[in-house]
């Protein structure tokens, strides 16, 4: 029906445009129309051009005055049909469209046989190619090849998933070294970090407590240096601290064999600034309880290269333990 349609409003109409389209042609609209052009108004979003053999010309507005317009262009004869419609941007015809390889070009781009079809997106600089065809039906759209792990055009990424950042295999859990649910009991859960280079962190654990009187500490570069905090366990009360360590007004808490504590921690890691940490737990103990640590890191100058979860006690934690560190991406 789209290809009837365009040979009926004739060479260069749009077939059934949408109210107030943008054409614009050099006779009038009586369905003989021959214009070699046809520009798109910004509130366009399919155009259906007939190119019977004649070369049909579909410009784009500027890609600044069209952000986040999404436009289809379908050339809409019949296979057997010659021509070729050629689509550019802006004024002056030099604006950056991606075309059906790929490429970024300022040249535009053509559509070379009947019935191919192109999807763009301006982003509010460049007209972004999001989908395409040689020819044939709509339902066989393919999108444009990109590579992996890249985004085209202004938009912000926030990676979620879980990371193992010494990079051997994302999602990984990291128990100490090299350790996992499976290992021997360990004194430090470990996670290297490259805090100046991914922003700030949020930590999600899990501690079996494997020994007696095993207190339990949170270090950023496996040290204590420069530590400030209020430690509180909720039933007895908050103490004032010079380390992230698991304690109450009392002081640190000696957990027992069996304990289990559960958690997740919040860690602002770039350099320049007193780093701010807070981590709420709940314990599960003897008498259940919920822990909590507020507090900062005061060294603004120094790279977080790793987080260090300690057991005070050789192979204080057991089998099943892990840390697992999220990125939290910041520039700033």
């Amino acid at each position: 029906m789209a290809n009837q349609l365009g040979k009926d409003l004739g060479t260069g109409r749009l077939g059934a445009p949408p109210p107030g389209a943008g054409e614009k042609f050099s006779g009038t609209n009586d369905g003989d129309l021959q214009s070699a052009q046809v520009y798109v108004k910004p509130t366009d979003n399919v155009v259906f051009v007939n190119a019977d053999d004649t070369t049909i010309a579909v410009i784009l507005p500027e890609a600044s005055a069209s952000r986040f317009q999404v436009v289809t262009i379908k050339w809409a004869n019949t296979p057997d049909d010659s021509g070729q419609v050629d689509i550019t941007a802006g004024v002056d015809g030099t604006g950056l469209i991606e075309d059906q390889f790929g490429e970024v070009v300022d040249t535009g781009i053509t559509l070379g046989e009947a019935q191919e079809y192109i999807t763009l997106v301006s982003d509010g600089e460049i007209w972004w190619n999001i989908g395409t065809n040689a020819a044939g039906s709509v339902s066989n759209t393919a999108l444009a090849p990109m590579a992996a792990n890249t985004i085209k055009g202004n938009a912000t990424a926030f990676e979620t998933s879980p990371q193992n950042l010494t990079g051997t295999q994302a999602g990984k859990i990291i128990s100490g070294d090299s350790l996992n649910s499976e290992t021997v009991p360990a004194t430090t859960l470990t996670v290297t970090t490259a805090g100046d280079t991914d922003g700030d962190y949020s930590f999600d654990f899990e501690l079996n407590i494997a020994q007696a009187n095993t207190q339990v500490s949170f270090e950023p570069n496996g040290g204590t240096s420069n530590l400030k905090s209020f430690s509180a366990e909720w039933t007895v009360g908050v103490g004032r601290r010079t380390d992230w360590k698991l304690a109450n007004n009392a002081g640190p808490i000696n957990f027992d064999v069996g304990d289990k504590i559960y958690g997740r921690a919040y860690l602002r890691a770039k350099s320049g600034r007193v780093r701010y940490f807070e981590l709420i737990a709940y314990a599960d103990i003897a008498t259940d309880d919920r822990l909590v640590i507020c507090g900062v890191w005061t060294d603004t100058a120094t790279n977080l290269t790793s987080f260090v979860v300690r057991a005070s006690v050789a192979s204080g934690f057991g089998a099943a333990s892990f840390l697992r560190v999220m990125k939290i991406p910041t520039t700033n």
